[in-house]
């Protein structure tokens, strides 16, 4: 998995639209000679559970090592994600349970804020979007 490194407007924006399945910790930046210039950041940790992806075709464990734990699954090109919302906590960001584990979802509410909220990105290659629990990818014209 990565770090998601945020300011605290993005900290404040999140708050006040109460949006759930996160939390932060503030950073302290260190060794940069413009430190003083840089603005407050945290963290961001993602806690929505979106249990397991309902995946077509189905995604399984191959293989599951007993002495370092590591598991691998079939590898195999989605015809379509979807969420089952009895596994899911209802949160706004969530992640799925292994395979997809490293990969964060969002909500459609989620998306429209972002979209609307005025932030800038120098990366953003697809938004997700649901429809009837399946994941459909997007383009995003920021």
């Amino acid at each position: 998995m990565f770090t998601l490194i945020v300011r605290s407007d993005v900290v404040s924006w999140l708050t006040e639209n109460k949006f759930t399945g996160w939390y932060t910790k503030q950073i302290e930046i260190q060794g940069s000679p413009n430190v003083s210039k840089l603005p407050e950041m945290h963290q961001l940790f993602v806690t929505g559970r979106g249990g397991p992806a309902l995946t077509e075709p189905e995604t399984y464990q191959t293989f599951h090592c007993n002495i370092c734990g590591r598991i691998e699954y079939s590898r195999s090109y989605l015809d379509a994600l979807s969420l089952n919302e009895e596994a899911w906590d209802g949160s706004h960001i969530f992640r799925f349970d292994r395979p997809y584990i490293g990969h964060i979802f969002v909500t459609e509410p989620f998306a429209d804020a972002l979209i609307c909220s005025g932030f800038q990105t120098s990366h953003c290659t697809a938004r997700h979007r649901w429809w009837s629990g399946e994941i459909n990818t997007v383009n995003c014209a920021q």
